[in-house]
């Protein structure tokens, strides 16, 4: 259950910063390629995924760019 957990904050900078976490930590990006493979993970993603479909999540991704 922790690793779903870590997989899912790791997802958030990933999926809307879209933060290479291979660069600075490859050993983190084995293991969060690992955990999104799980089956488990699957149904938290889909959720994720209509999440950030959402205008409140694309507003979001939209200020983060902006930022950077």
């Amino acid at each position: 259950m922790a690793d779903i957990v870590l997989a899912t904050l790791l997802s958030m900078p990933v999926m809307i910063g879209q933060y290479d976490l291979s660069k600075k930590f490859p050993k983190l990006q084995r293991f969060y390629g690992a955990v999104i493979k799980q089956s488990a993970y699957a149904k938290i993603e889909a959720k994720l995924m209509a999440f950030f479909m959402t205008d409140e999540a694309q507003a979001v991704m939209e200020k983060e760019k902006k930022f950077r």
